[in-house]
């Protein structure tokens, strides 16, 4: 009937009300960033949302929704070691120079790859990013040759390397593509 709740909503609602301050505040304690915490103690829920039905079959329902959030951590950190060993690596091969013709084919992809993922710089952050990353400049040298702090320095090359990143998870398959290219036919 319309409007009214249902045994699993009045439940979820319970154990929505009576748990996810803990949830929520173990999971911050174990991943350290406020909006991690928030969004594994929301996908928690929504799990639970999801298999709302089973919730009288379930013993201990503090137990499970531990687990659950557990299960959701672990996977969150597998993600993330994945996700820097496939950066350190296309960083890498972005980054590398070779002497073959094909692969100057290669890369100039690469670097055309490089230049797209450093589009939404600004000029100048663009210009430290390149005296450092293919000038080998140190960000002092770069901070007098500019007439800026080596603060500004860092924080533009941390901007830099965080948008290449980003690009770089976003089109990671053009990356593969490289990659492989590069593997099989040279």
């Amino acid at each position: 009937m319309p409007g009214k709740d249902s045994s699993e909503d009045r439940e979820f609602s319970s154990l929505f009300e009576k748990y996810y301050k803990q949830i929520y505040g173990n999971t911050l304690r174990l991943v350290k960033v406020q909006v991690i915490a928030e969004d594994i103690a929301q996908q928690v829920f929504l799990n639970v949302w999801e298999r709302r039905q089973q919730l009288a079959e379930v013993e201990n329902p503090k137990a499970w929704l531990f687990q659950i959030a557990r299960n959701l951590i672990a996977s969150r950190f597998r993600e993330k070691l994945l996700e820097d060993k496939y950066l350190t690596f296309a960083m890498e091969l972005l980054e590398s120079n070779s002497e073959s013709p094909e692969d100057i084919v290669v890369n100039i992809e690469r670097a055309e790859l490089l230049d797209k993922s450093l589009e939404g710089l600004s000029p100048k952050q663009k210009q430290v990013y390149q005296l450092s990353r293919q000038d080998g400049k140190t960000y002092e040298e770069i901070a007098t040759e500019l007439g800026i702090r080596k603060d500004t320095v860092k924080e533009y090359i941390q901007i830099a390397l965080a948008k290449i990143r980003q690009y770089l998870i976003t089109h990671k398959n053009e990356l593969i593509s490289i990659i492989l290219f590069s593997n099989i036919f040279y």
